[in-house]
């Protein structure tokens, strides 16, 4: 089983690629990185993550001064300092909302202040969150202000792994946010520790009461009665004393009856204050870091490193061989000539044996798309456990028709199954020769753009007479 990706190990990666500018230097213990990818199977996207995580550990022990264990430890650094400020504010909140003259809290104010402008910020940010796709929101606002504060522990602003991150969007940006969102939810809990820590503080060393008024006391009297009901549904079933009765309600209003009697009716509001807290305040931030940490995992267990810069990287480690070690060549390959290049079987039977290690078992042509070729070639593909190669001569890409033939035959194929574009052209004697330098480029992009995993782009090139 191979061990989890972890956010340094990410960073790490990609500090390492941008450092690098892209391939860096090769393998040092190429048996060892065989035997990784050899044990991760055959999903192309686990044979990928584990064979880049051999390549990090072998850089690891040559670099020092990877950010990925420094970001981690100014992020823990962060989440402690905005833990203490928040919980010193939520007793601040507390302190400041007792009517010292009075010597009590007002009900209404205290719940809106504690937990009103609470729940606003909570669905603003959920608002942004579900309108990030029309916003064009990177980050959201608090979090994206979390990771500045990090880049300033860490004394590197904006650095070129995490560009890299956000440019590329999707899982890559998710691995970032989560983190910042645990941190913000982690203030919030402190925040609302600091609530009932306040309160709990006056309730033993002081001597304090509990209160309302309005100059509409029918009105307000309902209006409280409705959102006490609602707030105690969680407890009231087990606990029914926490909940204040409609009475209690009325005798603690700020009228006709003298002060001191009001505010020593006490028993009617802290339960329901230190429960409500408790319940409206700090479990829901509780329950949204849990769901950041879930995201998080997922987000870091989905990452196929199916950039281009990963790619790059992968072909520099593997020499642009297909994710083979057998000693014979897979058979049960299919090769589709696109376009009907006219490149002689015979003349890259041989590449194909020796360089890409297959056997091709069927050899269609697919110039035209028809309904018999089709038919066909969707029966030889489910026939192909070995995978697919399709054949193209470096001047012939078609992006669009070449995209509509690889989701095809990945439809057809199953998502794991091999699917290799082998280029090449054709010299004035029709024999095989190297595409130029420029058409490499553009299939190796186009490629990549693609981000199928168990895709690769392969150019061919002359055997040596040695070559086994």
């Amino acid at each position: 089983m191979q061990t989890p990706w972890k956010l340094a190990d990410v960073i790490d990666l990609e500090a390492l690629i941008a450092r690098e500018a892209g391939a860096g230097p090769g393998l040092k213990d190429a048996g060892g990185f065989q035997s990784a990818i050899q044990s991760a199977g055959s999903d192309p996207s686990a044979v990928r993550r584990a064979g880049l995580r051999f390549w990090l550990g072998e850089r690891r022990n040559e670099i020092a001064d990877l950010p990925g264990a420094r970001w981690e430890g100014a992020r823990l650094l962060v989440v402690m300092l905005l833990c203490t400020v928040l919980f010193l504010a939520g007793t601040s909140v507390v302190f400041g909302l007792l009517d010292r003259a009075r010597g009590g809290f007002n009900v209404p104010v205290f719940l809106a202040i504690t937990l009103g402008v609470q729940w606003l910020i909570l669905l603003a940010a959920a608002a942004t969150w579900l309108l990030r796709g029309r916003l064009g929101a990177g980050l959201a606002l608090i979090p994206k202000a979390i990771g500045a504060l990090i880049d300033r522990f860490v004394g590197e602003r904006r650095p070129d792994w995490w560009r890299a991150m956000l440019a590329e969007g999707g899982r890559y940006r998710a691995v970032l946010f989560w983190p910042l969102a645990r941190v913000t939810q982690a203030g919030g809990m402190a925040f609302n520790a600091g609530l009932l820590a306040g309160l709990i503080g006056c309730l033993w060393f002081l001597n304090v009461g509990f209160f309302w008024e309005s100059t509409t006391p029918a009105w307000m009297q309902q209006r409280l009665s409705n959102v006490t009901t609602f707030m105690a549904a969680p407890w009231s079933w087990a606990e029914p004393s926490w909940h204040p009765t409609a009475e209690q309600i009325a005798a603690t209003r700020i009228g006709p009856a003298p002060l001191d009697e009001v505010l020593r009716r006490a028993d009617a509001w802290y339960p329901f204050l230190l429960a409500s807290i408790t319940f409206w305040g700090f479990l829901p931030r509780l329950a949204l870091w849990l769901a950041a940490a879930r995201a998080g995992r997922c987000a870091l267990a989905g990452l196929d490193f199916q950039a281009r810069r990963h790619r790059e990287l992968w072909r520099s480690l593997t020499n642009a061989q297909p994710a083979q070690t057998a000693s014979h060549p897979a058979d049960g390959v299919v090769v589709l000539d696109v376009g009907g290049s006219g490149l002689p079987i015979d003349a890259l039977r041989p590449f194909l044996l020796r360089r890409l290690r297959v056997h091709p078992v069927a050899w269609l042509t697919v110039a035209v798309m028809d309904a018999g070729s089709e038919a066909q070639a969707a029966e030889a593909l489910a026939s192909a456990p070995a995978g697919v190669v399709f054949l193209a001569e470096g001047w012939a890409l078609s992006p669009p028709r070449m995209q509509s033939l690889h989701a095809r035959a990945r439809s057809a194929a199953g998502p794991d199954t091999p699917l290799l574009f082998l280029v090449a052209n054709v010299s004035p004697d029709a024999t095989p020769v190297p595409p130029t330098a420029e058409e490499q480029a553009i299939w190796t992009r186009f490629v990549d753009e693609l981000a199928d995993p168990a895709a690769e782009v392969f150019f061919f090139s002359p055997l040596e007479p040695s070559q086994d």
